[in-house]
């Protein structure tokens, strides 16, 4: 997960949990069900990796969904944030690529242009 997602709990006095990853890169389902479930009582947010920047791991996001299902926290106690800097503007181009959509509820997504748009400067778009 990306510094600044740190950075803004801390400017926000939130507390933040960081969930180790699976070999892949992607995150431990069970620990962060594990986390979800101690906390229960509590809101929570998500940030689904849509490729990192070193294993280019792509988060479950299905998955992520039904833990929430089935720990049974309602729509408006959750907020999934997609950080798609590095995968989002090619996966909608790629066979067979999981889905990444408001069609599902997720609350926002970030895309970087300077990554595969090819922006000769820094660009992020939320």
């Amino acid at each position: 997960t990306h510094y600044s997602i740190f950075k803004a709990a801390r400017y926000y006095r939130m507390d933040a949990k960081a969930i180790p990853t699976l070999h892949n890169g992607e995150v431990d389902y069970d620990i962060l069900a594990s986390e979800i479930e101690k906390n229960i009582d509590r809101p929570v947010i998500i940030n689904v990796n849509i490729g990192t920047t070193v294993k280019g791991a792509v988060d479950n996001l299905d998955r992520i969904l039904r833990i929430l299902n089935n720990l049974n926290i309602p729509r408006e106690r959750y907020h999934i944030h997609c950080d798609g800097a590095l995968f989002a503007m090619m996966m909608p181009f790629v066979d067979f690529a999981p889905e990444v959509s408001f069609r599902k509820p997720i609350d926002s997504i970030a895309v970087s242009g300077h990554k595969m748009l090819g922006c000769p400067m820094p660009c992020g778009v939320t």
